[in-house]
C-alpha cells in the first residue's frame, strides 16, 4: 500500500509543474476579461525571449526531443499573426489559417511520436526538409484557395479531430510513463488548440502559446537538472552523484559493487520495455534489503555501487550477501514475457584503507576483485570470508 502510494505521489510530482504553469495561463485569460493590445504585446515578447532559450538549450545540449514541436509552433505563431496583421479580422477565413491549423497538430503527432534525440543528427535534417516541403505545399494550396474549409460554428472540424487525437495519443502515454515529458506535452498540446481556438483574441493567441512555449522550456530545464543528478534509465544517483558524495566521506565506509549476472545474455531475449522491468524490480530489491542509510548509485545498466558510512567490509558484505539471496530466491515475471524469469547477481566490497587517495581507489579496487571473481564464477559477494573458503 505504502509503495503504490508513493507511486502516485511520484506521478503527480512529475504533472505538477506543466499543470501548475497551465492553470496559470489559464486563468490569467479567464479573470482578464480586459486584455487588450499591449497584453499580447507583452506576450509576444515573452513568447520570443523562451524561444531564444530554447533555441540556446537544443544547440548548447544537442537536445532533440522537442525541438521539432517548438519549431512548429513557433512558425505557426508568426504566419499566424501575419494574417492577423493583413487580413484583420477575416484572417479566419482565409485558406492559409484553415491550412495552417490543420497542419499544425498532424506535425506535433509525428514529432511527438518520433522525435530525434539530439537536435543535430540525420533525422533531424530529414525533418527540416519535410517542414521545408509541407510549407512549399501549403502556401501553393493557399494560394489557389484550396483549404480544409469543413467547419462547423466557427471551428474547422479537421483541426479539432487531429488535435483531438494529439491530445488522446500524450494522455495515454502519460498515464502509462508517468514522465514530466509526456505530462508537459499533454498540457502543451491543450495549450496550442485553445491558442489556435481564440487566435482572434488581441492577446489569446499570445498567451496560449506563451504558456505551451514557457511549459517545454520548464520542463527541458527541468530534465536536464534531473539528469545531472540521476540516471534516466533507473532513477537513481548517477555515477555524477556519486563522485560529489565521494568527496565528502568520513574517514571510515566501506564501498560495494552489485551487477546482474550475464545481463548481455539476459537482454538479447528481452524487448526494451521487458528489460526495464526487470532492472527495476531488480533495484526495488536491492533497496528493500539494504538498510536506509546505505546509499545506491547506478554505475551503469546493470551494475550498481553502494556505500556505507562507518561500516566494516564484513558489515558491508553482510548487506550485499542479504540483497544475493533475495534475488537468487525470486521469480521476475515480466510483461507478455511466457514464464517467470530467475536471475543472479554478483558483488564485491572494499573498505577505505588510510593510504586511499579518493574514492575512486577503494572503487577499482571492489571493481577488481568483481572482475576476477565473474571469470570463475557468480552469484557470489567477493571476497569471501576465510571461514566460507574450502
Amino acid at each position: 500500500m505504502q509503495q503504490r502510494l508513493e507511486k502516485y505521489l511520484q506521478l503527480c510530482g512529475n504533472m505538477f509543474l506543466p499543470c501548475f504553469l497551465f492553470v496559470v495561463g489559464l486563468f490569467t485569460y479567464l479573470w482578464s476579461s480586459d486584455l487588450g493590445y499591449n497584453d499580447g504585446l507583452l506576450f509576444h515578447k515573452i513568447f520570443l525571449g523562451c524561444n531564444i532559450v530554447l533555441l540556446l538549450i537544443f544547440i548548447n545540449f544537442n537536445q532533440g526531443q522537442t525541438a521539432f514541436m517548438s519549431g512548429s509552433l513557433f512558425i505557426a505563431y508568426i504566419l499566424i499573426n501575419y494574417l492577423k496583421k493583413q487580413n484583420g479580422a477575416a484572417f479566419a477565413d482565409t485558406s492559409l489559417f484553415n491550412n495552417l491549423i490543420v497542419l499544425l497538430p498532424l506535425n506535433l503527432i509525428v514529432f511527438y511520436l518520433f522525435p530525434p534525440r539530439r537536435f543535430l543528427e540525420k533525422k533531424s535534417f530529414t525533418y527540416l526538409v519535410l517542414i521545408t516541403v509541407e510549407y512549399i505545399i501549403v502556401e501553393f494550396l493557399s494560394r489557389n484557395d484550396i483549404a480544409v474549409f469543413w467547419r462547423f460554428y466557427d471551428i474547422n472540424i479537421a483541426s479539432l479531430v487531429a488535435f483531438l487525437v494529439l491530445i488522446l495519443l500524450s494522455f495515454i502515454r502519460s498515464v502509462g510513463s508517468g514522465s514530466i515529458y509526456d505530462y508537459s506535452m499533454l498540457f502543451v498540446f491543450i495549450a496550442v488548440g485553445l491558442g489556435c481556438y481564440v487566435a482572434s483574441d488581441s492577446a489569446g493567441l499570445s498567451l496560449f502559446f506563451l504558456i505551451a512555449t514557457a511549459i517545454s522550456l520548464a520542463m527541458q530545464i527541468y530534465m536536464l537538472i534531473y539528469h545531472y543528478f540521476y540516471d534516466e534509465s533507473t532513477g537513481l544517483y548517477n555515477h555524477r552523484s556519486y563522485l560529489r558524495r565521494a568527496r565528502n566521506l568520513p574517514p571510515k565506509y566501506s564501498l560495494g559493487i552489485i551487477a546482474i549476472d550475464n545481463f548481455e545474455g539476459l537482454r538479447k531475449g528481452l524487448t526494451v520495455r521487458q528489460k526495464k522491468e526487470l532492472i527495476a524490480l531488480t533495484i526495488e530489491l536491492i533497496q528493500n534489503k539494504l538498510s536506509d542509510d546505505i546509499g545506491l548509485y547506478s554505475y551503469s545498466e546493470a551494475k550498481f555501487v553502494v556505500i556505507g558510512e562507518k561500516r566494516d567490509m564484513k558489515e558491508m558484505r553482510a548487506e550485499l550477501e542479504e540483497v544475493r539471496r533475495q534475488i537468487a530466491g525470486s521469480d521476475f515475471i515480466l510483461y507478455k514475457h511466457s514464464m517467470p524469469i530467475k536471475i543472479t547477481v554478483s558483488g564485491s566490497v572494499a573498505e577505505k584503507k588510510r593510504v586511499d587517495s579518493n574514492a575512486e581507489v577503494v572503487f577499482a579496487r571492489a571493481e577488481k576483485a568483481l572482475n576476477e571473481t565473474l571469470k570463475f564464477s557468480g552469484n557470489i559477494i567477493s571476497p569471501v570470508p576465510r571461514s566460507a573458503r574450502r
